[in-house]
């Protein structure tokens, strides 16, 4: 039976998501997939009651065919690695899967969308901060403008193409504002004081196309 989903587990761009995908598509094949599909029951389990080292472990114990040879492609040649599991993928081949491996890269795919979207939140608050504090740069050229608006591009483009990341804007916002006000110091030669400790604008603000700081504080 497909396990439920728990509230504290990460959905779309989660392991735990992916691999309740494969479960559903594996339903009905074949007999030859209930191996497959009682190893994922199992790893989801394993996932929802502990997403740590205790889950690769029993992942790990999960694993057993063919693993010395998938280990080796997998470490070997990465790129023949993904053309062999997107053929077994598309053949329905649910036993032939690397499932550790599949899991691992799902996890550092979320990972790296998740630093991605940090990066630009901080990068598009740094420059937002320079933009009000200190104003005269904003003659130099177009960098900072373009700077904020690249960011804001990259960030709406993101989200767009995957609405799970939505859930991370806030506790990112909040993470990376103090790095961002750090920066803006090193950078302007600014004494820290200048920038309010918490963000002077709303997440809402601060990815509207629109909003440029000088233009609010002057209503």
């Amino acid at each position: 039976m497909l396990l439920e989903n728990p509230p504290d587990v990460e959905m779309e761009a989660s392991p735990y998501r992916q691999l309740q995908q494969l479960l559903l598509r594996s339903s009905g094949v074949s007999d030859s997939s209930m191996h497959l599909r009682r190893m994922l029951g199992a790893t989801l389990a394993a996932y929802t009651a502990s997403p740590s080292r205790e889950w690769w472990q029993q992942v790990r114990a999960l694993i057993g065919a063919d693993t010395e040879r998938k280990n080796a492609l997998y470490e070997q040649d990465f790129y023949a690695w993904t053309q062999e599991q997107a053929k077994v993928l598309a053949g329905h081949k649910w036993e032939a899967l690397d499932v550790l491996h599949l899991v691992e890269e799902l996890a550092l795919m979320a990972g790296n969308e998740r630093r991605a979207l940090g990066s630009y939140l901080q990068s598009l608050l740094l420059h937002l901060l320079k933009w009000q504090y200190q104003p005269q740069g904003r003659q130099m050229g177009h960098s900072w403008e373009d700077s904020i608006v690249h960011a804001r591009e990259q960030i709406h483009d993101m989200l767009e193409d995957s609405h799970a990341l939505r859930r991370h804007l806030k506790p990112l916002f909040l993470r990376h504002y103090p790095r961002a006000r750090r920066e803006a110091r090193r950078e302007t030669g600014l004494p820290i004081a200048t920038f309010p400790e918490a963000c002077p604008w709303t997440l809402a603000q601060v990815l509207d196309d629109d909003f440029w700081p000088e233009e609010e504080a002057s209503r």
